[in-house]
């Protein structure tokens, strides 16, 4: 190819990547005239931050006061909740930015809330580390807390969109209880989801005319859920038609019902012990270390597995019979938690009093913000320094600023999180550490306690026999509730809305607050 062809293709590229800047800027200026002339009292900055992050961004500075309905429902049509007003805190999430000079958290989305539920069960139950798992009919969710705190994620992919939002960190896998098993045309080898039953049709075992075998008509078939048992009783399952529906994949599997069943079982936690696997070891942390919550309709039958698999030492069914509903505890018993940044830019080595500076600025500002909120009662601030290697837009840490303020501190706290979180060959010799804002977290506990149930009498379990995956057909304890002390499995605690399964050999003890801790599984 002759120069001046290749000269040719360079100024095509370059004039192409031109046109692609001028559209896209002329988009954002154009919305930000039309909110503008929707809500005069907005002031809508559009502006390009290389700094901060590596795209185009919107800062919302302010909102209507006489219109907050209407800015609430387009905010929303963005992908975010708008926190209008101290009343409202309490059900909204952040308000809309992308790395501007504040936002705040209420409580957060309602599919985060959970993580707002065990950080507070995590309080009282003295876990500090926590792989927090709800799998319920149609996916398996998975969040941590670390250090006490739940984690939060700087951004969310919706569909082909990357929203820069700070959000806690909830990540989902197609793996629950109504998640379809299959095979795979191209290896003959056996899957599972992530098309789901649903709940209408929902499992085969519903009896509402699905026919397509599921983790739930697993559990039927293996007796892990008992179908006179199911929903206290108030929803009888239909065992011969799980019995069908797994019985026609164990055909073209030239397997038995049960070895089909506990099949279904491994693939469905193989692929929820992958997502703690990506969120634990692939971020540094040791599995375990963490303690494991398991909740949801689902999450208690199939704990012992995928906890298990992970490598998790120990499982915690929060509030026992309560652990299906632990969304809304989040919503009841979580703090009040605002969260302000401060965009500053320091390099390595620190100055201190600049640092200390800055860090006094943004507590009094945050302090500032609560208190504007009306919300009364014993406020406590953290504040992190968000810092990188200088120019490394994707990657950055979050580090915890001690007290007093020390700048040689603080940069030895980023190499060691930076050798944890990569390892030893990660750091750079080359590159000048920069701190690039400053976030206050501010915090009101909520004051919601823990309800102590009242212990349960002791009581003869009943038998049942249980195909338990690696043990086959074994006699199994059951028992209406949850037993009072320390019993050994196999075992199934039957409560109202889930089941506790203890596979053989697993301890199960119930705790003074009425939670199930399973050990040696």
């Amino acid at each position: 190819m002759s120069s001046t062809a290749i000269t040719w293709i360079v100024i095509g590229v370059i004039v192409v990547l031109v046109l692609w800047i001028i559209t896209i800027y002329n988009g954002l200026v154009a919305m930000r005239q039309r909110v503008n002339q929707a809500f005069s009292d907005i002031d809508v900055q559009t502006k390009q931050r290389h700094d901060l992050v590596p795209n185009l961004v919107e800062t919302v500075k302010g909102y209507a006061g006489h219109e907050r309905g209407t800015l609430e429902a387009v905010v929303q049509a963005w992908g975010t909740g708008v926190s209008t007003s101290p009343a409202r805190r309490r059900s909204t999430s952040y308000v809309l930015w992308c790395r501007s000079a504040w936002w705040r958290e209420a409580t957060p989305a309602v599919g985060d809330r959970r993580s707002i539920g065990v950080a507070t069960l995590a309080g009282v139950y003295g876990h500090d580390q926590v792989v927090a798992t709800d799998m319920g009919g149609t996916s398996f969710d998975l969040g941590l807390v670390l250090d006490g705190r739940p984690t939060v994620a700087e951004e969310h992919v919706i569909d082909q969109y990357t929203y820069r939002l700070p959000h806690l960190d909830v990540r989902s896998v197609a793996c629950g209880g109504g998640s379809i098993a299959w095979i795979d045309g191209a290896t003959g080898g056996l899957r599972v989801g992530p098309a789901s039953a649903g709940s209408e049709p929902g499992p085969a075992c519903y009896g509402r005319g699905g026919v397509e075998p599921t983790v739930t008509d697993a559990d039927v078939v293996l007796g892990l859920l008992r179908p006179e048992a199911f929903l206290d009783g108030r929803m009888p399952l239909d065992r011969d038609a799980a019995v069908a529906a797994v019985g026609r994949l164990a055909a073209r599997l030239d397997l038995t019902v049960e070895e089909t069943a506990a099949g279904i079982l491994r693939v469905n936690n193989m692929r929820a012990a992958t997502v703690i696997r990506q969120q634990t070891v692939e971020r540094g942390h040791d599995p375990r270390d963490f303690v494991l919550y398991a909740f949801g309709g689902a999450g208690p039958v199939h704990a012992f597995g995928y906890a298990a698999e992970s490598g998790v030492r120990e499982v915690v069914i929060p509030l026992g019979n309560g652990a299906s509903t632990l969304s809304a505890y989040g919503i009841a018993s979580g703090d009040v938690v605002l969260y302000r940044e401060l965009e500053r830019s320091l390099l390595a080595p620190f100055d201190g009093p600049a640092l200390a500076t800055a860090v006094a600025e943004l507590r009094d500002a945050a302090l500032a913000d609560l208190a504007a909120t009306g919300v009364t009662g014993d406020a406590h601030v953290a504040i992190d320094a968000l810092m990188r290697y200088r120019e490394q837009l994707m990657h950055s840490l979050e580090i915890p600023l001690s007290t007093p303020v020390d700048g040689a501190t603080l940069l030895a706290d980023f190499d060691k999180e930076y050798v944890r979180r990569y390892g030893t060959g990660g750091t750079s010799v080359f590159q000048a550490v920069e701190v690039f804002a400053l976030r206050a977290r501010v915090s009101v506990p909520g004051g919601i306690p823990v309800a102590r149930p009242k212990p349960a009498a002791a009581t003869e379990p009943a038998r049942t026999v249980v195909y338990w995956p690696g043990h086959g057909g074994t006699t199994t304890a059951v028992y209406r509730g949850a037993p009072p002390g320390t019993i050994t499995g196999p075992a199934l605690i039957e409560l109202a809305h889930t089941t506790v399964a203890v596979p053989p050999g697993a301890t199960l003890t119930t705790g003074p607050l009425g939670e199930l801790h399973l050990k040696e599984f």
